[in-house]
């Protein structure tokens, strides 16, 4: 029960502090997370449509190219999340769209416009 705890409130910090920063911007430059790596990411398209937001209204085949993927570790806990989002104007008209998740491959916020919202 001890644990269950533990890892509940650890999961609640975590999504706070995420939820808590309004854009990405922020959340990679402005917050007690630090970028530990960044690449492209190409997904298969039934892994592209499990993402949520990519998965309503963008084309797999406009976007497979156009998805990064960035691996933040918090500062203080040590957890990581890793963000998901387009970086290619072709595939979103100039604005990043993708989601975040946790450790346990959970999606629990949205980017939209570059903005974090979470679930």
């Amino acid at each position: 029960m001890k644990a269950l705890l533990i890892t509940l409130i650890t999961f609640s910090a975590i999504a706070s502090d995420v939820c808590g920063t309004s854009s990405l911007y922020k959340l990679r430059n402005e917050s007690d997370y630090k970028e530990v790596h960044a690449s492209k990411v190409l997904f298969t398209e039934k892994e592209f449509n499990k993402v949520p937001e990519l998965n309503d209204g963008f084309e797999y085949e406009s976007c497979k190219e156009a998805i990064k993927r960035v691996d933040l570790k918090h500062k203080v806990t040590g957890e990581f999340v890793s963000l998901f989002y387009t970086i290619e104007d072709e595939c979103d008209g100039g604005n990043s769209y993708g989601a975040v998740m946790n450790t346990d491959g959970e999606f629990f916020a949205t980017i939209q416009d570059s903005y974090i919202e979470c679930n």
